[in-house]
């Protein structure tokens, strides 16, 4: 009687210690796939699903994982101890050269001489088009008007995630016909007739960049206005630009040689002014007497003057003068900036 009993006892000892060795290790995942679905243009899609721990054993929780086209990131970084389920968010950022992903995501575990391993599909699809569209806005107003040489970030695909990436564009304008009145603080780099600047993308539509200007009779009544070149710092940005003009109204359209052209014979005449006077100064020949002509920006003679200039250098009173802005030529050198009396 007693030989059966120790019989029964050692193959329950087995049986137990057989299921226990089995079951030591055992983790699982709560589906075998994960659908985000269709996804914009620079958006970005976020899911989870999780792991549950079905073993005796504590087990690591999962390390941050880029996997092709999407990012897997555990709640917690705590061990996940035995009967504990720990949630895995899943974020899609794959690029819109590849539209459509399906990618494994494989998680093993070793402990001692045991291993777990399981997967899960991870699936999503990037919908083509851009992201969003650079728009440069149209300049129109009259000789002496204020404008601003606009570009806006517009058609911003719904829900994108493209904070700290950056617009650089160099953008071209006659500067003939728009003079400057401030440069904003994201200017990089300033030229005759262009003007480069960086700024961070939004995401949602608005305004990038804003310059004020005065519009001036120059050489053109309608002129281009836009880029020389322009990039955003990510690759996977997908973007267009459309160019725009600047068109001056109410002026005579017989080509004439216009009195504002800062292309022209720029180092030989610059202008300061204040509210008794404008100065004149030239780089190069010293001219004595000269001839100022103080002109409005809509092209009437305000007042003529001959003053002598010594040491390369002329004085013309301002105080008959109302405030305003104002051209200056002297001896038919213009000067390159309009000159603001306060």
């Amino acid at each position: 009687m007693n030989w059966r009993i120790n019989i029964a006892l050692l193959v329950s000892v087995f049986v137990l210690q057989f299921v226990g060795a089995s079951a030591q290790l055992s983790f699982s995942f709560s589906a075998d796939s994960l659908n985000l679905g269709d996804v914009f243009p620079c958006s970005a899609a976020r899911d989870s699903f999780w792991v549950t721990n079905a073993g005796v054993y504590i087990i690591p929780s999962p390390a941050v994982s880029n996997v092709s086209g999407f990012t897997v990131t555990a709640d917690s970084p705590a061990n996940i101890v035995p009967g504990e389920r720990r949630k895995l968010y899943v974020e899609f950022n794959g690029n819109i050269s590849r539209p459509f992903y399906r990618t494994p995501y494989i998680m093993t575990i070793r402990v001692s001489n045991q291993t777990a391993s399981d997967t899960i599909w991870l699936i999503a699809r990037r919908l083509p088009g851009n992201c969003c569209v650079f728009v440069i806005d149209t300049v129109k107003g009259a000789a002496g008007e204020p404008a601003s040489i606009v570009v806006r970030q517009d058609r911003t695909s719904p829900g994108v995630n493209i904070t700290g990436i950056e617009l650089a564009m160099e953008l071209l304008y006659n500067p003939t016909v728009l003079v400057p009145r401030s440069y904003p603080s994201q200017v990089t780099m300033k030229n005759v007739g262009s003007v480069s600047f960086r700024v961070p993308l939004l995401n949602s539509d608005g305004i990038l960049f804003e310059m004020p200007c005065t519009i001036t009779l120059g050489n053109e009544d309608s002129s281009r206005l836009g880029p020389k070149w322009f990039g955003v710092t990510d690759g996977n940005v997908t973007h267009e630009t459309y160019s725009s003009k600047c068109i001056v109204t109410g002026v005579c359209l017989k080509p004439i040689a216009r009195l504002f052209d800062p292309t022209k014979a720029l180092q030989r005449v610059s202008v300061s002014a204040n509210s008794h006077s404008i100065n004149v100064r030239f780089t190069g020949n010293s001219y004595s007497p000269s001839v100022v002509a103080i002109y409005s920006v809509t092209g009437g003679k305000v007042d003529e003057a001959v003053v002598n200039s010594p040491g390369n250098s002329a004085e013309y009173s301002t105080r008959d003068l109302p405030s305003g802005l104002y051209l200056v030529m002297i001896d038919g050198y213009s000067s390159d900036p309009v000159v603001v009396l306060p």
